[in-house]
């Protein structure tokens, strides 16, 4: 009776060691599925991060950087001619010149240092990808000579004439665009001489690339 309960004790044994082995076997695969979820998981979650960042947000800090580098140089560079000046937009960067530093009264000539300002900014602005708009401002009062019925013409002129100096001083001629606009954008109202000497200008607006 010894011995049979011996053998009897022996195959219960090999049967729950068997059993024991498939448990084990299924807890390995269990494993094995786990480290692969929590491996996708983590490689997943990287991508949706990098790709976060573009070009939403990648792209425009790229270009605000540029803007302020830009922005520090002119001011550094053109420190010597106070009819310049400076405005951060949401558009861009806009380089803003009195009619004084470029031409005379009523004209599109150029003034004496109309060449050296435009040649100097020309500089600055050749080996940058911004789209540079260049905009021709008057004031409000009226103008009728045998060049210029109005001041549509005189403000188209004067922003035709800055794009050319530009160009010929090294901006890439694709990146330039000019346009007239007469007296429809005044910086301050027309309401005193000093005024409208501040709406006699040219601007520069430097967009996007």
């Amino acid at each position: 009776m010894k011995t049979l309960y011996s053998l009897q004790e022996h195959n219960t044994e090999v049967e729950l060691a068997g059993a024991s082995r498939w448990m084990v076997s299924y807890a390995d695969f269990i494993t094995l599925l786990f480290v692969l979820f929590m491996a996708l998981y983590v490689l997943l979650n990287k991508e949706v991060q990098i790709e976060g960042k573009t070009p939403e947000q990648i792209i425009p800090e790229q270009v605000e950087s540029s803007r302020q580098v830009l922005t520090a140089r002119i001011a550094e560079s053109l420190g010597a001619f106070p009819e310049v000046s400076l405005l951060q937009t949401a558009e861009g960067v806009v380089v803003e010149i009195g009619e004084a530093a470029l031409f005379g009264s009523g004209s599109a000539v150029p003034a004496s240092r109309a060449h050296a300002l435009l040649t100097q900014i020309a500089h600055l602005l050749a080996q940058e990808r911004f789209h540079i708009r260049v905009e021709g401002h008057t004031d409000d009062l009226p103008i009728q000579t045998s060049l210029y019925p109005s001041n549509w013409e005189l403000s188209a002129a004067r922003a035709a004439y800055v794009v050319r100096a530009l160009a010929e001083a090294g901006v890439r001629a694709e990146s330039l665009s000019a346009i007239g606009l007469a007296n429809t954008r005044p910086a301050v109202e027309n309401t005193t001489a000093e005024n409208r000497a501040k709406n006699r200008r040219v601007n520069l607006v430097l967009t996007g690339t």
